[in-house]
């Protein structure tokens, strides 16, 4: 699938799901999904062209690396869009500790189709 081809098809995505996870070659449906700290771009008016941008900025490292995702995510407390790169991790816990680590807000689960926030208490 070409680049833009498979943006407009996870813009799509997200604008139906209020999220989306794509590998390079489509959507991903399994396992814990935990943004990688650094990678991360927010937009309070999100629109395909945020997305775009976002791939084209970070297009060396995700050529570079094909185990990095571009995941999208509506937080509901603040209505902002969050773009970042992740990762996929098949253990709950691990991803669980990662994103404590990292400072994230949430993790995904891909399987049961929810966000896992994270407890700092």
């Amino acid at each position: 699938m070409k680049t833009l081809d498979l943006i407009q098809v996870q813009y799509d995505y997200h604008m139906n799901n209020q999220g989306s996870t794509f590998s390079q070659s489509g959507i991903v449906k399994i396992g814990f999904m935990v943004a990688l700290t650094g990678y991360e771009k927010t937009y309070k008016d999100f629109s395909i062209y945020n997305l775009i941008d976002f791939y084209q900025f970070n297009q060396k490292i995700l050529r570079d690396n094909k185990n990095y995702y571009v995941g999208t995510w509506l937080n509901e407390d603040n209505n902002k869009v969050y773009v970042g790169i992740a990762i996929c991790l098949k253990d709950k816990k691990e991803a669980l500790n990662l994103a404590k680590n990292n400072k994230e807000i949430a993790i995904y689960d891909l399987v049961n189709n929810k966000e896992i926030r994270i407890n700092y208490k």
